[in-house]
């Protein structure tokens, strides 16, 4: 499933809508130690008050929020459905929800619904919480300084040589588009660390898939631009850019740093392959 499947025309399923209180259930350390900051600010959440609605959640405790952030649908199943969010330094993290089959089965044997916070690993840290019933107020009259959406984190538009290669295009299949008011306010979230962990992943293999480790960056973006396409039918070009941006970004904090001179050589690379 592709990492933008959260990016679609339509979202009316898999939404949430509920108040409850937290009640820590089980903890899993995982195996990165460099996450442990995360899992310990993860296991605070217990006896917060958690609201949770299709695109965003926040817990308080008290009339004060201690955690906030946006959430993107990742990936849906039989068992749970997995959302993406952020902590404060924009560090990725999942959220699983119990899908809607799931709360079925939990209501008829009488089980707590839970809901689970951790890692972008499969292995990494985990913090699953009873979602215990809450019927009290939600006022916020104090909340801690979490990060807001600017103008400045939106992914920007940039005028360029390669606004020019898109406009003038005859091959363009991906739809990428100049188009100001489809450039304009995207939701995103960085996506560096995520980027960061499948590209050491990939990169180890190459050796075996007898692929260059140049083209096999150059293919891991062209694949993440064709998953915000096949959710979209477009992408804006300044989604192009965040993603090779971002890319090489996560490429930099790797032992690979030196596989691409520069961000330009990348964007050069990754363009002329997706456009003509």
């Amino acid at each position: 499933m592709g990492i933008f499947n959260w990016f679609k025309k339509k979202q009316n399923k898999n939404r949430l809508t509920m108040t409850s209180k937290l009640e820590l259930d089980r903890v899993n350390i995982g195996n990165y130690p460099d996450e442990r900051s995360y899992l310990e600010e993860a296991k605070k959440f217990h006896d917060g008050i958690i609201s949770l609605s299709c695109n965003e959640f926040s817990i308080r405790k008290g009339n004060k929020i201690i955690m906030r952030s946006c959430m993107t649908l990742y990936e849906t199943g039989n068992y749970c459905n997995i959302y993406i969010g952020n902590w404060p330094d924009k560090h990725p993290f999942r959220i699983a929800c119990l899908s809607d089959q799931s709360k079925e089965f939990f209501k008829l044997t009488q089980k707590t619904e839970i809901i689970t916070f951790g890692s972008m690993q499969s292995d990494g840290y985990a913090v699953t919480f009873r979602l215990l019933p809450f019927d009290g107020s939600t006022s916020e009259e104090e909340t801690v300084s979490m990060p807001k959406m600017t103008n400045s984190q939106y992914p920007q538009y940039k005028e360029d040589k390669y606004s020019l290669l898109v406009e003038s295009a005859s091959n363009n299949p991906y739809n990428i588009t100049n188009n100001r008011l489809l450039n304009d306010k995207i939701t995103w979230m960085n996506m560096t660390n995520y980027f960061k962990n499948e590209l050491e992943s990939l990169l180890l293999s190459c050796e075996d898939r007898g692929v260059s480790e140049t083209n096999m960056v150059v293919t891991y973006v062209n694949t993440s631009i064709k998953s915000w396409y096949d959710n979209a039918g477009y992408v804006p070009k300044a989604i192009v850019d965040a993603i090779i941006e971002e890319t090489y970004a996560a490429l930099q904090q790797t032992r690979y740093a030196n596989i691409i001179n520069d961000l330009d050589s990348l964007k050069e690379k990754v363009y002329r392959t997706l456009i003509h």
